[in-house]
């Protein structure tokens, strides 16, 4: 199991399509980098400005996944 918080996770379900089968996938591979790439692409898909600058989506997004990425 990994370390992420209801926060992250409630977040996860609400913003990356098939949040909820991602996670499921992550657990019983016991693979986060599976988590963290589907984060990623969402940051990558809809966290950007016109400018290439993190929106609020994307700063938002980029927190969770930085904080994931440290605490596991």
């Amino acid at each position: 199991m990994f370390k992420i918080s209801k926060e992250d996770i409630d977040f996860i379900r609400s913003n990356i399509p098939d949040g909820e089968g991602i996670i499921k996938v992550a657990n019983e591979k016991n693979d986060i980098n599976i988590l963290l790439l589907a984060i990623d692409a969402q940051i990558t898909y809809r966290g950007f400005d016109g400018d290439y600058n993190l929106n609020d989506f994307g700063l938002i997004a980029q927190k969770m996944y930085d904080r994931i990425y440290y605490e596991n």
